[in-house]
């Protein structure tokens, strides 16, 4: 996510930091596994996990509605198709990662 210039007022603020947006997320099936407040092209990081992609854009949807006001400047979903490492462990299926190319 990548904040717009505004400043954000403390009771929107309070949304991200205190557990109205997860609980909102949990509402709809998306499960918070971290979140980051970063430095570079975006802002804040989320790693959710949900059973459907249609759930995480739906969560986005009501992130815009709860934090309304033009805070956002842009929002990207990622989904991860294939696991290549995690936490130091290679992923033992590479060859099925081979298939992608």
């Amino acid at each position: 996510m990548q904040r717009s210039g505004k400043s954000v007022p403390k009771d929107k603020l309070n949304i991200v930091l205190k557990r109205t947006l997860k609980d909102e997320a949990e509402k709809i099936g998306v499960h918070f596994q971290s979140s980051y407040f970063v430095h570079g092209i975006y802002d804040s990081l989320m790693l959710v996990t949900a059973n459907d992609i249609g759930h995480v854009k739906e969560y986005c949807e009501r992130l815009n509605i709860l934090v309304q006001g033009g805070f956002v400047k842009e929002m990207h979903i990622l989904e991860v198709l294939f696991p290549i490492e995690v936490n130091g462990i290679i992923n033992p299926n590479m060859d099925e990662f081979l298939s992608f190319f």
